[in-house]
């Protein structure tokens, strides 16, 4: 997931410390503690070449900004958000016939972070004209301040769109949770979500229109970001969940999950390959194997430290997709993705690699096979590309060459996908579930959506809506973790599951 870069100025879904204080001062005030005192506490502050006077008169515009990670609602009054890691919060603003202008601060363990907004002309259908300025201080040094310009529209679904095309709703459960869905696993008739600090949920879906909640566990200071199900020998079945530790919870009676092991670091994704799992922490280039063939006695096999791109970039593993024992590993801060042989996982061997961009947040690995040649799919988790389709052939002289990508609007990033043959199954945040073939891998093309988020809801964040994804063919259904909804599982028909 990704902070929104207006407020959090590091991007990667490891999240931020809570701040110690807030500092929520009126604009024309002085804030107590504001290490940015006097500076962007006023519009004359900022460039006004896109200013209009009065434009701002009579404002009442609610709508989502994400350009701004900024929401504005109007029950007998206006109120102003910015966006906060996963929340929001409610920040006192200025409003007068020319400007609306927004001043926030947040102080946190390490640093001190300014958001102001200056907005002042807006257009019939909420569109915003004005400029943005951002500081960031931490105990160390100052970093300069920067302002530019903006022009924000409202967002809102695509224009022409239906709930859904080639998919529909069957069941839904988890409204009135907590939000914080972040992914989901089904195995035969039961659903088992990790939900961020709300820990794990499962969930019958034995009715796929009624689901039925079975058990919940939050482990202390829990953050269940990723989880894998794996079953032992004597027949018991464990969820494997990256969350502030990486805890083994015993779920062989969904009504009683137990926590059975905690393995002492911070892992942010896993994937399970047999009774092998490798976790990543989403911070580091760190790849930990460890033996799950017991799951309450876990065994470490491997530790790895990738080096330094070609281009002296530190890799940060946000995801890993294994097959064979050879892992693709996807970068969060432009390296791109790196494919590793781990078949002896004490001495492991690069067989290729990129350098990438650094606008891009790649995010979530995924192998398939079309047309007989294997694929990689790495999502972006920026909007400056959906996903990206690659030579996955670990021995091709072409490896991680691109062979397509697919993007489908620059308001909304992509979160994680999955593929089955030359379909790709989409998480795709506020633009729900998006089904993309890859027959032709030079053009791929959209077959079906389903819109799960509603408009209205939610908060500022960009972590909205659909986060992750499963897939049961035999069923043709794509289970569906929504941050505000819950669980939504979803039938699809012969076009998303020939």
């Amino acid at each position: 997931m990704r902070i929104a870069a207006s407020l959090v100025l590091v991007l990667g879904c490891s999240e931020p410390a809570p701040p110690t204080t807030l500092v929520d001062a009126a604009p024309d005030a002085g804030a107590i503690d504001d290490p940015f005192t006097g500076r962007f506490d006023d519009p004359a502050d900022f460039p006004r070449t896109s200013c209009r006077a009065g434009a701002l008169a009579g404002f009442a515009h609610a709508e989502l900004y994400p350009a701004l990670a900024m929401r504005t609602t109007v029950d007998g009054a206006l109120a102003t958000y910015v966006a906060r890691s996963l929340d929001d919060v409610l920040v006192p603003h200025q409003l007068t016939a020319d400007d609306l202008f927004v001043r926030h601060v947040e102080l946190y363990p390490q640093h001190a972070e300014l958001i102001a907004i200056d907005v002042c002309d807006v257009d019939a259908d909420g569109t915003l004209r004005g400029a943005i300025a951002r500081c960031l201080e931490d105990a160390s040094s100052t970093f300069p301040c920067t302002a530019s310009e903006f022009v924000a529209s409202p967002l809102h679904r695509i224009a022409g769109e239906s709930d859904g095309e080639h998919l529909s709703l069957v069941g839904e459960l988890g409204g009135d949770w907590p939000r914080g869905s972040s992914n989901v696993r089904v195995v035969g008739d039961l659903a088992y979500l990790s939900r961020l600090e709300d820990g794990l949920r499962i969930v019958s879906i034995a009715n796929a229109a009624a689901p039925v909640e079975l058990g919940h566990l939050a482990v202390p200071n829990d953050f269940a970001n990723d989880l894998a199900i794996v079953s032992s020998s004597d027949g018991r079945r464990y969820a494997v969940v990256a969350s502030t530790f990486a805890n083994i919870i015993d779920v062989t009676d969904p009504r009683d999950p137990q926590l059975v092991a905690q393995l002492p670091f911070n892992p942010h994704t896993v994937f399970v390959e047999g009774t092998t799992a490798y976790f990543v922490t989403g911070g580091n280039a760190v790849v930990s194997i460890w033996d799950l063939s017991a799951p309450r006695t876990p065994k470490r096999l491997a530790q790895w430290t990738a080096p330094d791109s070609p281009t002296g970039i530190p890799p940060a593993w946000h995801d890993v997709y294994v097959t064979g024992g050879i892992a693709y590993l996807s970068d969060m801060f432009g390296v791109g993705m790196v494919v590793v042989d781990f078949r002896d996982p004490t001495q492991p061997i690069v067989l290729g690699g990129e350098t990438g961009a650094s606008d891009h947040l790649w995010h979530t690995p995924w192998l398939t096979t079309v047309g007989g040649k294997r694929l990689a799919l790495d999502g972006d988790e920026s909007t400056v590309t959906g996903f990206r389709i690659l030579d996955g052939d670990p021995a091709s002289p072409t490896l991680l060459a691109t062979r397509g990508e697919w993007k489908l609007r620059d308001e909304v990033p992509a979160h994680d996908l999955m593929a089955i043959g030359a379909r790709v199954y989409l998480a795709h945040y506020r633009d729900g579930v998006r089904v993309v073939d890859i027959s032709n891998p030079a053009s791929p093309q959209q077959i079906a959506y389903y819109n799960t988020w509603i408009e209205g809801t939610g908060t500022a964040s960009g972590f909205e809506a659909a986060f992750g994804i499963d897939l049961d063919p035999a069923r043709k259904r794509i289970y569906v973790a929504d941050a505000t909804r819950g669980l939504l599982i979803l039938q699809g028909d012969t076009t998303v599951f020939p």
